[in-house]
């Protein structure tokens, strides 16, 4: 009888363990922000990929961040150390995300900053009026 209520107890924690994907029960709020954050830490951090698998793992990393907040793990992985190098960075960077949501006033400061390079990006004279602050 011992040994029963042993291998439910294992199974029953092994169970949990599998199919809660993280321990982290975020608000909806906070999944909104994590999520829209994602484009706001990429847009200019990542360059040109050494060869295909490289930004096809990146891509893979960031569609399944942006979906459900898991990082994707494979197991065969021929990456370049330049590839290996950005992605760690990337996920560092979501990592670290979850960890700490950022709130709506930092997304605002950071999409400011995102369509301010965007504008520079495009444009020869900027879209935006210039106002004295």
């Amino acid at each position: 009888m011992k040994k029963q209520f042993i291998l439910l107890f294992l199974f029953l924690s092994l169970g949990y363990n599998i199919f809660s994907q993280s321990n982290i029960n975020f608000k909806e709020d906070e999944k909104i922000r994590i999520k829209y954050a994602t484009h706001l830490i990429t847009y200019d951090t990542i360059g040109a990929f050494d060869n295909s698998e490289g930004e096809a793992y990146y891509l893979l990393v960031l569609y399944s961040f942006n979906e459900n907040l898991q990082i994707p793990k494979f197991t065969s992985l021929n990456l370049s150390p330049t590839d290996k190098e950005k992605i760690e960075k990337i996920i560092l960077m979501l990592n670290m995300l979850k960890e700490n949501p950022p709130s709506w006033d930092e997304l605002l400061s950071k999409q400011i900053l995102f369509l301010e390079w965007l504008d520079k990006a495009m444009h020869k004279t900027s879209k935006y009026l210039k106002h004295d602050k």
